[in-house]
This record gives structure tokens, sequence and C-alpha cells, in this order.
């Protein structure tokens, strides 16, 4: 994913993404804090959201409708803990558990 600093000043040492889930995730997904670089005014940089699902998250009924998706939302977080920027949100759906190969 893409992101922009659009703020006039660098992002602070100690700066990180991290997930904002609402309790219908946290029991299916592991918490994320990716640590950021120092990101220059405007300066545009990719990050990968890696999302690790829990072994108990629920295997979708195959024989009735599409599952509603599950929405993941993320923010960045500065040192001292507060949140800047836009919140990122993905909706995903689980179609069919794989086995571990």
């Amino acid at each position: 994913m893409k992101i922009q600093n659009l703020f006039k000043k660098t992002y602070k040492k100690g700066s990180h993404l991290v997930s904002v889930f609402d309790e219908s995730l946290i029991p299916y997904i592991e918490e994320i804090k990716l640590p950021l670089d120092q990101i220059e005014p405007y300066q545009e940089f990719e990050v990968n959201i890696p999302l690790k699902f829990k072994e108990n998250i629920p295997e979708p009924d195959q024989s009735g409708p599409m599952p509603a998706p599950f929405v993941a939302k993320f923010s960045l977080q500065g040192p001292g803990g507060n949140f800047f920027g836009e919140e990122i949100t993905i909706e995903f759906r689980i179609i069919k558990k794989l086995d571990e190969m």
C-alpha cells in the first residue's frame, strides 16, 4: 500500500502503523504495530500490512450466502500514542480455510 506524508513535518522517530480493530476482529487477527522509518514531508512510501489470522477464525458456511466482509482498520500512531492522518480501511472475506503447507 502506498501512503504519502501530507504534513509539513517529518514523522517523528518511533511512529508506527497500528491496527485499530473493533471487538469483532480481536479474537481472529493478531494486532499489528509496524515501525515506520523517518518519513519526510510530502514523501510517498510503501508499506505491506501483514494480516496474520489466528487459528480460531470461523469457517464460512459454503452452502449459504457469501459471508459479510470483515473490516480491518489501521492508523498512524506517533511515539506518544496519538493517532494522526487518515484511517486506512481494508474489507475482506474468508472464503475457505486452507491447510498449512
